[in-house]
């Protein structure tokens, strides 16, 4: 006699519980938690590019892979410490940098989140202009932006101030866009990695225009670590160097810094607990032809 063994029934749920178990966890399942990178994406002629979303960036820490969450326009951040050359070498250029700054300030306050605006110059010694405001104390402060004759700029010395005032606020996002005019000596005594600890330890994101020497640039190492500042550390932490060749341009150089703070993203992705925090973070796109400024230090 033949036995015929009684056929199992599967039912649809218990398919459905099998089939999660094969997949992989998803973010709100793993042990992580949500962290928040802030970025601006760029073409090749330097504009911000919009319309971008989770399948277009790429997040590592460390150079592990971490899952973007989530991507969203982030407003411009705040607060911002703007840093103004009033060495003796900016004295042709005052009036444009008195106009530009007036037009950076309109610029970024047009959000329907402005952010708070400070204003120092660093001619002879780092000065307080303005503290951290929206309002019409700014305009005062920009009336009251002159060379110092016989002076020398202290750029690091202004940047490293601002940066332990900036991480002493209470805002995630703070940020320094500094105007230096390169054919002026530095007086600053410190290093570029000195300035970049700073601006690590405080989160703060560096974006510098630098006014090109119409002169034979100066040697000194004070000169030296200053042009290291502006352009690599710029980067490294999140911002961006523009050299201007004329102070007509400088106007139009500030205009487009603002256009950046404009167009950040925010982005959410997960990081794993872990007993060791991450210190390299890197923030890619998936197309070859844009850029992404985006810091490379993972604030502690």
């Amino acid at each position: 006699m033949t036995t015929t063994l009684p056929r199992l029934v599967v039912s649809t749920a218990v398919l459905a519980v099998a089939a999660a178990l094969l997949l992989p966890p998803t973010f709100a399942q793993r042990d992580s938690r949500a962290e928040e990178a802030f970025a601006v994406v760029v073409d090749r002629d330097g504009a911000p590019v919009a319309n971008l979303g989770v399948d277009d960036f790429v997040v590592r820490e460390d150079g592990v892979a971490r899952e973007v969450i989530r991507v969203e326009p982030a407003p411009p951040p705040s607060p911002i410490a703007l840093l103004i050359d009033t060495s003796q070498a900016a004295e042709p250029v005052i009036h444009e940098l008195r106009r530009a700054t007036t037009e950076f300030v309109s610029a970024v306050t047009a959000s329907d989140q402005p952010p708070l605006i400070g204003l120092t110059t660093f001619g002879e010694r780092p000065t307080k202009l303005a503290d951290y405001t929206r309002g019409p104390a700014l305009d005062i402060a920009i009336d009251r932006i002159f060379s110092r004759a016989g002076t020398g700029a202290y750029l690091l010395e202004a940047i490293i101030e601002a940066s332990a005032e900036l991480g002493a606020l209470d805002d995630a996002r703070p940020t320094i866009v500094a105007f230096v005019v390169e054919d002026g000596p530095e007086f600053s005594n410190t290093l570029a990695e000195h300035v970049a600890d700073r601006l690590r330890e405080s989160g703060v994101v560096l974006w510098t225009v630098v006014l090109q020497g119409r002169t034979a640039p100066l040697f000194s190492s004070e000169v030296r670590e200053r042009a290291e500042v502006v352009t690599d550390v710029a980067v490294r932490s999140g911002g961006l160097s523009r050299t201007v060749l004329s102070q007509q341009a400088v106007p139009r150089a500030l205009a487009d810094v603002a256009s950046l703070l404009a167009s950040t993203y925010r982005i959410t992705y997960g990081r794993p607990d872990t007993l060791v925090p991450p210190e390299e973070l890197e923030v890619t796109v998936r197309r070859e032809d844009l850029r992404v400024l985006a810091p490379r230090w993972i604030s502690q």
